[in-house]
């Protein structure tokens, strides 16, 4: 059983959104910590990333995704951005509420209207954060995507712009919190060098896909918390597995990602 599901009553938030614009900057200012890796890179983001957070005195679970980089179907271009898409899909299924984000900058692209589909067909809550408007005369830049027919919120996660807003429309869509106050639970990181077999061990004693899996070294990046609940009722075990990317003692020309 996953217990960040059972954590939250299916309090759920999943990020989404095509790759590079803000996603896990966002999740980062949201949760109020720097836990997702940011970079200009594009595809940093693979795995499901998620954190319980608490909101105006909400609680909820945050997840973070990578991007949707693929158009109507087409075929990944290979095993890491096909474990990405399985991700992203996984998430917006799990999520009660989803907010799109979209590059304000850059304007509307056929990948934002790409997801937008997906997450209508999915018939999620969905709200679009359309970000890097860094300043109120930017906040036109929202205009063009009124047209996916979701509640728009000009933001800007670099400057903690528009997030207050965007969170209580959030929170107005999520089912109302039925759960107590939860024991911590026991943290246990899976570590070692690279393609030692590390995110398969985890999938293995969650019994789902949670991680990627894949034989090029460092398909994992950020750490990966997943919380494991054995057991039901007051004799339950709670468990934080967390997934690391593999260790190496000296890396030469490493980028800056790693």
């Amino acid at each position: 059983m996953n217990g960040i599901q059972n954590f939250a009553s299916n309090r759920i938030v999943a990020i989404v959104g095509r790759p590079n614009v803000g996603k896990s900057a966002l999740f980062n200012r949201i949760v109020g910590r720097q836990i997702a890796i940011v970079h200009e890179e594009r595809g940093v983001t693979r795995d499901r990333l998620m954190s319980q957070a608490s909101w105006g005195g909400e609680r909820f679970v945050l997840v973070d995704t990578g991007g949707i980089g693929s158009m109507d179907g087409a075929a990944p271009a290979d095993e890491i951005e096909a474990g990405v898409e399985r991700q992203v899909e996984a998430a917006i299924q799990e999520a009660a509420a989803v907010i799109l984000v979209v590059d304000g900058a850059a304007g509307l692209v056929p990948l934002d209207e790409e997801a937008a589909g997906r997450l209508r067909r999915a018939g999620r809550r969905v709200v679009v954060a359309v970000n890097k408007c860094d300043a109120p005369a930017q906040d036109e830049r929202s205009d063009e995507f009124r047209k996916f027919g979701f509640p728009v919120f000009p933001v800007s996660a670099l400057h903690n712009r528009g997030i207050e807003t965007l969170m209580k429309e959030i929170l107005r869509n999520l089912p109302p919190w039925t759960g107590g106050e939860s024991e911590r639970p026991l943290t246990v990181a899976v570590v070692g060098r690279p393609n030692a077999g590390k995110s398969s061990f985890i999938n293995r004693l969650l019994g789902s896909e949670r991680v990627i899996v894949s034989p090029v070294p460092g398909t994992t990046r950020d750490s990966i918390e997943t919380l494991l609940v054995l057991g039901e009722g007051s004799g339950a075990r709670r468990y934080a597995l967390i997934d690391t990317a593999g260790a190496r003692s000296h890396v030469r020309n490493a980028s800056a990602v790693e």
